[in-house]
């Protein structure tokens, strides 16, 4: 038994086609929004969130397969440091660029975090507690 196909039924299964690509794009950026815009749960977690935030331009300026990671995160009260590392996205090896401390301080319910040559981040190099960073490291830091 065949079916014949009227001229309708190839616009209708074109338009059903378009309709679950645009309800799968719905879901997709519906889900990608929900994760840029949720609350993190912990403060390792809203670290890390600001860590992509304050590092997006240094991020954004490295060959598209090398990727900026952390290697470290150190969080000691309303303190934390996380040092950073260039690895080969293909690969997960290191790169020969340099990786830095980032340091992070909460205010009251966040953290902002401030990457090296800022003028905070120097001022914060003074109040951080020796355990994150030596004092020998500050200087370096400087």
């Amino acid at each position: 038994m065949s079916t014949k196909r009227t001229k309708l039924d190839i616009p209708i299964i074109f338009l059903a086609s378009v309709a679950c690509i645009f309800a799968a794009l719905v879901v997709i950026a519906g889900g990608a929004y929900f994760f840029a815009n949720r609350q993190p749960t912990n403060d390792q977690e809203a670290i890390v969130q600001e860590f992509v935030r304050v590092m997006a331009p240094v991020t954004k300026a490295l060959p598209p397969d090398e990727t900026l990671v952390i290697q470290v995160l150190n969080i000691e009260g309303t303190w934390a440091t996380a040092e950073t590392t260039v690895i080969d996205k293909n690969t997960g090896e290191y790169t020969l660029g340099e990786g830095t401390i980032i340091i992070f301080k909460k205010l009251g319910n966040h953290w902002q975090g401030e990457r090296t040559g800022t003028d905070t981040y120097k001022e914060w190099l003074d109040q951080i507690p020796p355990s994150l960073i030596s004092q020998d490291l500050k200087n370096w830091l400087r």
